[in-house]
């Protein structure tokens, strides 16, 4: 099927937030884990996951760079595979900062 330039925009920005919403409720399934334990307590990374969350509803408004960055921890949340290029050991791993 031969998609206009507007339909896949629109595809896009669904698939994307669609993806912000999965990264947040990734986020907030690790949190509840203790997979985090370089934060204090799971305030931290509930509250990282409700920016998320919020970037997905209000992605195409938000301005570019800021979504960019937004999709950006997105895929590394959801595209963590231990053998990907560039790929570290989780905060849990280790001490922390």
């Amino acid at each position: 099927m031969n998609e206009s330039p507007a339909q896949r925009r629109a595809s896009r920005l669904r698939e994307n937030k669609r993806r912000c919403h999965e990264a947040a409720g990734v986020l907030r399934h690790r949190v509840n884990q203790g997979l985090y334990a370089g934060m204090r307590g799971t305030t931290e990374g509930y509250a990282l996951a409700a920016l998320l969350e919020a970037a997905g509803f209000e992605l195409d408004r938000l301005p570019q760079l800021t979504a960019r960055a937004a999709l950006a921890s997105v895929a590394e949340l959801l595209d963590d595979a231990p053998t990907k290029p560039g790929a570290v050991a989780p905060l849990s791993a280790g001490e922390g900062f």
